[in-house]
């Protein structure tokens, strides 16, 4: 398998957060050797951080996109000093079934009601 090929599959079955399914997180960028005769052997040992449930573990361990998504909001909350983020919470227990461009006007809505919010973002997740 040529590589290109070989890494746009593995970067589809290993997509997103194997606790929460969300594809909201940041990865270390370290490359891995990728040995044609062994396609099987590559494992990316690249450190993962999922903003959304806060799993750490290692690009590896994701698993793929689901196969039926919908949105869910979160809010963070920065203290005050050096804006570093201190926590993630849902915003709201709903799971919203639309597209991403309807979250995002779902999202500015709820901005602009709520003053008490530090920011709302929206994330994937998988409905069972």
């Amino acid at each position: 398998m040529e590589y290109l090929e070989f890494m746009e599959q593995y970067s589809k079955e290993h997509y997103c957060c194997p606790k929460c399914h969300s594809k909201n997180n940041s990865s270390t960028l370290a490359g891995y050797i990728y040995d044609p005769t062994h396609p099987e052997n590559y494992k990316d040992l690249n450190s993962v951080h999922c903003y959304t449930c806060g799993w750490n573990g290692i690009k590896h361990d994701m698993v793929p996109k689901p196969e039926k998504i919908g949105y869910r909001i979160a809010y963070l909350h920065f203290n005050g000093r050096n804006h570093r983020v201190e926590l993630c919470e849902n915003y709201d227990d709903k799971i919203y079934q639309c597209s991403s461009d309807e979250m995002k006007e779902i999202v500015k809505q709820i901005e602009k009601d709520t003053k008490h919010i530090d920011y709302l973002y929206f994330y994937e997740v998988e409905i069972k």
